[in-house]
């Protein structure tokens, strides 16, 4: 998953999405918040949930999701418009 919109998040309010000690440690070493740092968007982990799959684990990080399901609910999460996969 990589598009930012439709996010309830912003980049002027990182306490909604980072813990206090993420905050700091960015002022400390002057790392800028961005867009890169929210969490998954909701309404894509939604989408994915509604085929059927179950979301084990959401990675700020990579923006993305853990899932278990079949291969036929795989292909369809892999043609949702929002999807990359990285194998």
């Amino acid at each position: 998953m990589n598009n930012f919109s439709g996010t309830s998040y912003s980049t002027a309010n990182p306490q909604q999405y980072l813990s206090a000690r993420a905050i700091a440690r960015r002022q400390r070493q002057h790392i800028a918040v961005s867009e890169r740092d929210f969490p998954p968007n909701t309404s894509y982990i939604q989408s994915i949930n509604n085929l059927g799959a179950k979301v084990l684990y959401k990675t700020h990080w990579f923006n993305g999701v853990l899932v278990e399901t079949n291969s036929t609910t795989l292909s369809q999460i892999l043609a949702l418009p929002f999807v990359n996969c990285f194998t």
